[in-house]
C-alpha cells in the first residue's frame, strides 16, 4: 500500500477528497493534508509520502513551486496536479518535474482513480529501477570493484542473517535503518539469507550493526546472525562474506535436522512416485523438495555418509519399482549415474541438490507426457503395492488413461490384455510370498487380490501346474535351489 499526502487550499475540495473517496479500496493510505505549499513541503518530507496530490494555483507557494522544492530536496515520489486551468505552460512545467498526471477540475471519481493508477505504475517503475541499481552496485562490490556511488569516507560491514521463517518481517526491520544495501536470497525452503551492507559515517557503522543484531535477536530469537569487522576497503567484502558464511555454516545442511521421524524408504519411494504420477507439473519434485529431503535427512542421520546411504537406498527402491519390462535399462542407467554423483558430494547441501536433481530427471524419464514409456511407468507405479485394488477401472482412475489407451499400452508392452497382466503380477507376488514368508495360503490369496482361496488355487494351478502348497514345498527343498518356474508365466 502506498502513502499519499494532499495539498489543496480550497477547504471544500480538500474535505471532500479526505472524506468521500475510498482510498483504502485504491490501496492508498492518506497520511496528511495541508492548505498551502509551505506546510505541505515540510510535512511531505517528514511523512515520506509516496504520492502527492496537489492543487496547482495556491496562495504563497504554488503547487508547482512546492513540487520543485520537493524534487530539489531529493523526494522522488509521484506527483498528481489538480487545476481548474488547462494552461499549456503549467502542463509543460508539470512535465518538467516528472508529474504522473494532471487532472482538470471539476473532476469525478473515475478521473482521480485513473490518476492514482498511473501514479502507482510510476512508483513501481521507480522501485524496479532503484532495485536494479542497488543490485548492480552490490554485484560490483561483491566482485571487488570500486563503489562509484559512495564517497571516500564510506565504511562497510556485513550482517549475515540465516532464518527459516519471517524473512519479510526481518527484511522490513533491516530496511528501517535506512542507508544500506539489502539482499534477500531464498537459497532453500529451510533457510533464507539476508545480507546487509551498511554505509554510514565513520565510527558509527559497527555500532549500528550491533544494534541491528540486538534488535533482530530479541524479536526473532530463532535466527542466526553474524557481523563482519568494519572496513573502508570495498574489495574486502567478498572475503568478509565468505567468512560469515563459514561461521554460520551457510551452504551446508544440518545433518539429522529433518522431521524427527524416519519414514520407511519404501513408503517414501511410493509416495514420490504417486506424486509424480498425479502431477502435470514437470517441476513437481522442486515443489516438494523440503518434504522429500526432510524424510531422508531424519533424526537417525548422524554423518554425511549416513545421509548418502539413505539417498542410495531411496534411489535403489525407485529404480526397482519402475525398472520393469522396457524401463529396466533406462532406470538402471539412471540409478548408477545418480548413485555415483551422490557419493561424490562433499556436503549435505550438495547431497540435497543432487538428490532433487536426480528425482527430477527420473520424473522426466518415466512420466514424460506423450511418451509410451511414461504411460507404462504410470501404470506400473499405480499397481505396485496395490494388487488388491488393481482392476481395469481402478488403473484408469489412478493414471487418468482412457480404456483404449490403457489397453493399447499393456498390449504393446506386455503382449497381453490388462486382466491377464494383472493376473501375472498377482501370481508373481504370490510366489514371492510363498517362498519368502510363512503366511498361510489363504492369507496370500487375500493379500494379492483374490476374493476366495478356491479361485486362487484354480488360477495358480492353471499357471504353474501344481498347487501353492506343493510349489512352496518343492522350491524350499535344497535340490530345487531358488527355481521359480518363471517361464510358465
Amino acid at each position: 500500500m502506498y502513502s499519499m499526502y494532499l495539498v489543496e487550499d480550497d477547504d471544500n475540495i480538500r474535505f471532500g477528497l479526505e472524506t468521500f473517496f475510498d482510498w483504502q479500496a485504491m490501496q492508498i493510505q492518506l497520511v496528511g493534508s495541508a492548505a498551502n505549499g509551505e506546510d505541505g513541503f515540510r510535512e511531505i518530507l517528514q511523512s515520506k509520502a509516496d504520492i502527492v496530490l496537489t492543487d496547482v494555483v495556491m496562495p504563497g507557494n504554488t503547487g508547482l513551486e512546492m513540487a520543485k522544492q520537493l524534487r530539489d530536496a531529493g523526494w522522488n515520489g509521484a506527483l498528481i496536479f489538480l487545476s481548474a486551468y488547462g494552461d499549456s505552460a503549467k502542463l509543460q512545467a508539470a512535465l518538467r518535474i516528472h508529474a504522473a498526471d494532471y487532472v482538470l477540475k471539476p473532476f469525478d471519481d473515475a478521473a482521480i482513480s485513473e490518476a492514482i493508477d498511473r501514479a502507482k505504475r510510476k512508483l513501481e517503475e521507480r522501485d524496479s529501477y532503484v532495485q536494479l541499481q542497488r543490485a548492480q552496485r552490490w554485484q560490483k562490490i561483491l566482485q571487488g570493484g570500486p563503489d562509484d556511488a559512495s564517497n571516500a569516507k564510506t565504511e562497510y560491514a556485513l550482517t549475515l542473517v540465516v532464518a527459516e521463517t519471517q524473512l519479510d518481517e526481518i527484511a522490513l526491520q533491516m530496511k528501517s535503518w535506512g542507508n544500506g544495501l539489502l539482499w534477500a536470497d531464498p537459497c532453500s525452503r529451510r533457510e533464507t539469507i539476508g545480507v546487509w551492507a551498511e554505509c554510514a559515517a565513520q565510527g558509527k557503522i559497527l555500532e549500528n550493526a550491533k544494534r541491528l543484531e540486538t534488535s533482530l535477536s530479541e524479536k526473532f530469537p530463532s535466527i542466526l546472525l553474524a557481523t563482519s569487522p568494519v572496513t573502508p576497503d570495498v574489495w574486502r567484502i567478498p572475503v568478509q562474506l565468505a567468512k560469515l558464511r563459514e561461521m554460520l555454516s551457510w551452504g551446508t545442511v544440518s545433518l539429522g535436522s529433518g522431521n524427527g521421524s524416519s519414514v520407511p524408504m519404501k513408503q517414501l519411494a511410493r509416495s514420490i512416485l504417486q506424486g509424480m504420477r498425479a502431477s502435470d507439473d514437470e517441476n513437481w519434485v522442486r515443489g516438494h523438495d523440503r518434504e522429500i529431503f526432510d524424510n531422508v535427512n531424519s533424526a537417525d542421520v548422524r554423518t554425511l555418509r549416513d545421509l548418502q546411504d539413505k539417498c542410495l537406498v531411496l534411489v535403489q527402491l525407485l529404480a526397482g519399482i519402475l525398472g520393469k519390462e522396457s524401463l529396466q535399462d533406462s532406470c538402471e542407467k539412471w540409478r548408477k549415474k545418480t548413485s555415483m554423483l551422490l557419493m561424490e558430494c562433499e556436503s549435505g547441501d550438495a547431497v540435497r541438490q543432487m538428490l532433487i536433481s536426480g528425482l527430477q530427471a527420473l520424473h522426466t524419464l518415466t512420466f514424460g507426457h506423450g511418451e509410451p514409456l511414461g504411460a507404462y511407468a504410470r501404470i506400473c507405479a499405480a499397481v505396485d503395492g496395490h494388487l488388491k485394488e488393481a482392476s481395469l477401472q481402478w488403473i484408469m482412475e489412478q493414471t487418468n488413461l482412457t480404456k483404449w489407451n490403457l489397453t493399447k499400452v499393456i498390449r504393446s508392452e506386455c503382449g497381453s490384455t490388462v486382466n491377464e497382466w494383472i493376473q501375472k503380477l498377482r501370481i508373481q507376488e504370490a510366489i514371492r510370498l510363498l517362498l519368502e514368508t510363512n503366511m498361510k495360503v489363504y492369507e496370500i490369496a487375500s493379500e494379492v487380490g483374490y476374493a476366495t482361496v478356491d479361485y486362487f488355487f484354480a488360477i495358480f494351478r492353471g499357471k504353474m501346474g501344481i498347487s501353492p502348497e506343493q510349489y512352496r514345498i518343492q522350491n524350499r527343498q535344497p535340490k530345487y535351489g531358488a527355481m521359480k518356474n518363471w517361464d510358465r508365466l
